[in-house]
Parts: C-alpha cells; structure tokens; sequence
C-alpha cells in the first residue's frame, strides 16, 4: 500500500517506453508519495494519543465518567432513601474521580462540593486532595480553616487545663476551642448555607467534630484518673453548653427542650441569654454578672449578648412592643457593636433591625414589615424567627 501512493495505475507503461525521462518522474512521486504517508500516520498517531490520555480516567471506572454526569444522580438518590451506606459506598469508590473533576472544573466543584462536605464531616473532616479551606467555603469564614476530627483531637488535648479560666475565672481565651463555645447558634441560623446538604452547615459540622473529639477525650484515662478530675477540670460545662450549641444550630432548639444553667459561669450565662424567650427572662441572666469583672472585656462583652438577645426576642413579635422594650431597644442600639470582637460574628444586619424596632410606636403592625426590609438589604440573612 506504502508503494503505492503517489504512482497511478498506467506509471508501469510510462517507465517502459520512455526510460530517460519518465524514471525521473517516478522518483520524484515516490518521494513525495513516502512523505504523505509518514505525515498521515504521524496525524493518527497524534489524533490516537489524544483519544488514549481524554479516555484515561473513564476507563478506571465501571460506570459513566464524572464529565459525563451533569449532576450527582446516584449520591442525591441515596440520600433521599436515606441510604448512608450506598451513598458511602459511591463516594468512596467515585472519590478519586470526583476530587480530580472539580480540581479541573469549577462547574464540578459546585456541583460536588456539597455531597463532599455531607461524607467528610460524617467521617473525619477531611478529603484527600481537597483543600480544608473549600470544605469550609466563604460561610465558615469566622471558624477554623481546619475542623477535621484530628485537629480537635489536639485542640482538646491541648486546651483542657485552660477550660476554667474561660467558664469560671471568666476570661475569654484567645484560642479555637473557646471561641467556639462563645458561638451565638441563633446568629449562625439566620445565614444562609448554600452549598451544604439539609440542616448542615460549616459550623455545625466543625462542632460536630469537636465533639467526638471531645467525647474520645474524656475515655483518655492517662489524662486524668477519676470522673471527679473531669467535672473539677469543667468538662461537664463544656460538653453542655457544645451539645446545645449544635442542637440549637442544626434542629432550632434543645434537644432536651429548656433547661436550668449555672449563671455563675460565661457558657451558664451565655446560655441562659440564648434560651430566653421574653425580655423578663433575659434580664434575669444578667443577675449573673454582678461581681463579675471585665477582664479582658468580659462584662462588656456579655452586655453586648445581651443586646443582640433583646433584638432577637423583639423580632418574635415586634407589633406587641410595649414602650418599655422599645425605650430598652433604643438604648441598646446606641451602645451594642456592630460585631462581636471575640467570635468576630457579623451583627451589622442585627444591629440595623435594632434601630427601626427602636423608633416605632408601640402596636405598630408596620413594625413586622422591618423584618422584611432587612432581609432584603442583607439578603444572605433570615432575621425570621
């Protein structure tokens, strides 16, 4: 076949009856002829190679490639039956794939990221070969960049000599571990969590975390010796008020409903203010302020919770406002943050529905229409009760 190109099928004749000039002729389409063909296989080749490496990662699969699935079928199918095994069992086995897709394309990676983050933090809090940062993504940005379970492993280890300094001697401990127990769940209610699957959200899962972590802690009996060592350390303080930190965050309430803290200590406190449902009930969470000191801005601080607190019973039912409450409200509003120090919460939006509850009359039915106005300039917050 190679011989063949570049000489038609009457060139035999030509060769024969005029040597001296038709011989030269041949040679020079020949030539050519062997030039042509090496270019076409060198093309084949080239076209066969591109074929081979686009083909490679679909042929380690048994089903359809990840570039070939526009959405997450199977995951989300499982997840509907509640079937936590098969959806496991799909990602583990589709892992290397799906971690590969959405490195090469951001459409995968929004796509994904959801059914990856709802496996990692039902696991350890981590996925080789994705970033802790985009497990986080921007709606953790106040929380550690890394919540994986190893971590809070260390955390705890770390942290535990230092428990009472936060809940008893009241000192806001610049460290994860206390910044977390400080975290307002109702705050992390009202903003959005795209990208996460159901009641989940970055901050849930990064508590989630810490407290299996917390919970391997306390079966480490080379820490300590006796359960008695645990509760003067403070661990029954802060497994408390962590536990109804993630009820509170991922169900809208305590699981075990209201129940009776300790005043005397910040998480008591804190959580006290949190649980309340009018304002008579805030104001005796304060009690457990007097004698109190600031340091490091403690009183302050609290006072600031208080607010935020207030605000957030207004917003039950503000058309019911009695004059004392908005008068309360309006001086609030001139002395709270617009942002928690510690935590480094956002309360711009809290903070701007504050001022309208402050300047309306009481029985106002208007007032319920702020509520709306506020959630239309911010719109990645629900201030809905």
């Amino acid at each position: 076949m190679v011989l063949g190109w570049g000489v038609s099928d009457h060139s035999g004749a030509r060769l024969i009856n005029d040597m001296p000039t038709k011989q030269v002729a041949v040679h020079k389409d020949r030539g050519m002829g062997l030039a042509l063909t090496f270019l076409l296989i060198a093309l084949v080749a080239f076209a066969a190679a591109i074929y081979i490496a686009a083909g490679t990662g679909r042929m380690s699969g048994k089903g359809p490639s990840i570039s070939e699935e526009l959405a997450p079928r199977d995951p989300q199918a499982f997840l509907d039956r509640q079937d936590y095994a098969k959806f496991d069992k799909y990602m583990q086995d589709r892992m290397i794939e799906i971690v590969e897709a959405i490195t090469n394309d951001k459409r995968q990676e929004t796509l994904w990221l959801p059914y990856l983050r709802f496996y990692a933090f039902n696991h350890e809090g981590l996925i080789p070969g994705v970033a802790s940062k985009t497990l986080r993504g921007a709606i953790g940005g106040t929380a550690p960049v890394d919540c994986s379970l190893k971590q809070w492993r260390r955390r705890w280890r770390a942290s535990h000599k230092q428990w009472n300094q936060l809940i008893v001697e009241q000192k806001l401990i610049r460290a994860h571990w206390a910044r977390m127990l400080a975290w307002d769940p109702h705050w992390i209610r009202r903003r959005e969590s795209k990208g996460w699957i159901g009641n989940q959200n970055y901050y849930a899962a990064c508590m989630l975390m810490a407290d299996r972590a917390l919970d391997e802690l306390a079966m480490d009996q080379s820490l300590v010796q006796t359960a008695g060592d645990w509760s003067r350390m403070g661990y029954p303080q802060v497994k408390r008020r962590l536990t109804y930190i993630l009820d509170v965050v991922r169900e809208g309430h305590s699981a075990g409903g209201a129940f009776a803290v300790d005043t005397g200590n910040s998480l008591g406190i804190w959580t006290c203010m949190e649980q309340a449902r009018d304002l008579r009930s805030l104001a005796k969470c304060r009690e457990g302020l007097s004698g109190a000191s600031d340091q490091e801005g403690f009183m302050t601080y609290t006072e600031d919770r208080y607010a935020w607190n207030a605000m957030r019973i207004a917003a039950m039912s503000p058309a019911t406002l009695t004059p004392d409450a908005i008068a309360l409200l309006e001086r609030l509003a001139l002395k709270a943050n617009y942002a928690d120090f510690y935590t480094r919460f956002d309360y711009r939006p809290e903070h701007k529905l504050m001022k309208l509850f402050s300047k309306t009359s009481p029985g106002d039915k208007a007032s319920e229409k702020l509520i709306e106005k506020v959630n239309a300039e911010f719109p990645e917050v629900n201030l809905n009760p």
